[in-house]
């Protein structure tokens, strides 16, 4: 955990990673989640269709999941610290890792166990603390085998800091603590914020735990770009969720 000035407010920023057993029953649904005001923008989506079939939960060991996102026929990306034992903060083996693309009710499109990841910061603990953390909260994790399931194209928006994003263009879809078994979308959420020189945005889309490593995309006539990943929420005077701009991880290469 960390704290951040985010227009003018001081926020406690929020780590999305959620056991894979949710909070449930009356109380819960009551209950006001980290990073979603009272006005609820997520629709479920029952498709598996592309892009939605691109997306999938990355299922470890340690009875945790995330989002990620497939972004080449053998590789996914997602947040970094999905990839760490919140316990010891070390790096999970990534045999341990199974992504299921276009998961839904306990079904999904194509599976793979990870042969490989790679983080932006080795030798950091998984839990993003501070804007610069939350900066290089990103991993590229390489699957063992390739799936035949189409990749969500990457795509890097120059000129972050100048308002690059058209408002409301953008689209976030997770894996959610209240949904855990069904992806849930935001479109039309927009940029409020350029954080860390361009490096992290501060976004309204709506976000909470288990939507770490969820892809935050844009439309490009008929077809959707993948331009960045949730890594956290804020909470505190500023509600909204930080996300990884593609800038970050696009040129990676995979291991």
């Amino acid at each position: 955990m960390g704290t951040a000035t985010v227009i003018g407010a001081t926020v406690r920023l929020t780590a999305l990673l959620l056991a894979l057993t949710p909070t449930t029953g009356a109380a819960a649904e009551k209950e006001l989640l980290p990073g979603i005001g009272a006005l609820d923008r997520r629709v479920p989506i029952e498709s598996t269709a592309w892009p939605w079939a691109a997306i999938g939960r990355l299922n470890t060991s340690t009875g945790r999941y995330c989002t990620a996102t497939l972004i080449a026929r053998d590789a996914v990306v997602t947040a970094a610290h999905c990839v760490h034992d919140p316990r010891t903060g070390r790096r999970v083996h990534p045999s341990t890792l199974h992504f299921l693309a276009g998961y839904q009710r306990g079904t999904h499109v194509a599976h793979a166990v990870a042969r490989s990841i790679q983080v932006a910061a080795p030798d950091r603990t998984g839990e993003a603390a501070g804007i610069d953390r939350v900066a290089d909260d990103w991993a590229i994790v390489t699957l063992a085998a390739p799936l035949s399931v189409r990749p969500i194209p990457v795509r890097r928006t120059e000129g972050e800091e100048t308002g690059a994003v058209p408002k409301g263009s953008l689209l976030r879809a997770g894996y959610s603590q209240d949904r855990p078994h069904l992806l849930a979308v935001h479109d039309g959420c927009s940029v409020k914020q350029y954080l860390a020189h361009g490096r992290v945005w501060l976004t309204d889309c709506d976000a909470t735990r288990g939507d770490s490593g969820s892809p935050v995309l844009m439309r490009r006539g008929a077809t959707v770009d993948l331009v960045g990943i949730t890594a956290a929420v804020t909470d505190g005077d500023t509600t909204g969720s930080l996300v990884v701009p593609a800038t970050a991880f696009a040129a990676a290469p995979k291991q």
